[in-house]
């Protein structure tokens, strides 16, 4: 079989709905089967690179096409939801095409994942979700040693220093939270 420009793009068109070997695409056997080639033909048009390089764009689409469902999947899961199910039963008439029977209207919910939504919000948004703590400490460098009451008024400074910085965070973090609030209530 020789490789043509035509089966080319039908071969990245499919490889970009159903990806290939990497992050959950078809499989190799899917492809070839798909394409009726054999293994050989397929290592050798690699060696191609309009072969190649187009393959490699394609699974590049799949990826990101991937990427984007996930990120989606993982903020309805941060959200939760709801839903309504409707299933419909067929039966076969007379002139033996399906006829609708039934149909069944159920109300589904999926709570909210707070898994789901700090990995979202942390890797997604670093800059402003982090997921760690931060601690400015002071350190002596001076060789001095302090006296007890010393010791004593450096841990109650550096705890003041602490509490204060604790303090300053939920204040953004009200403001934020208002701020969003207000600019969500669309003028009421």
């Amino acid at each position: 079989m020789k490789l043509k420009k035509k089966l080319v793009d039908e071969m990245c068109q499919w490889v970009a709905e159903n990806g290939l070997m990497d992050y959950g695409g078809a499989s190799l056997k899917e492809f070839l089967e798909n394409f009726v080639i054999d293994q050989k033909t397929y290592y050798n048009w690699l060696k191609k690179s309009e072969f190649s390089d187009a393959l490699e764009k394609a699974k590049q689409v799949y990826l990101d096409s991937l990427e984007r469902r996930i990120v989606s999947s993982l903020g309805r899961a941060a959200m939760g939801g709801e839903w309504e199910e409707v299933r419909q039963e067929f039966r076969e008439g007379e002139d033996g095409k399906p006829h609708p029977v039934r149909m069944t209207k159920t109300k589904k919910k999926i709570e909210p994942n707070v898994g789901a939504a700090v990995f979202l919000l942390t890797n997604r948004f670093p800059e402003r979700w982090q997921n760690k703590q931060v601690a400015d400490v002071k350190v002596r460098t001076d060789e001095t040693r302090l006296t007890h009451k010393q010791m004593l008024d450096e841990i109650q400074e550096n705890r003041r220093l602490y509490e204060g910085r604790i303090g300053e965070i939920l204040q953004e973090e009200a403001q934020r939270d208002g701020s969003e609030t207000d600019s969500g209530q669309g003028g009421e």
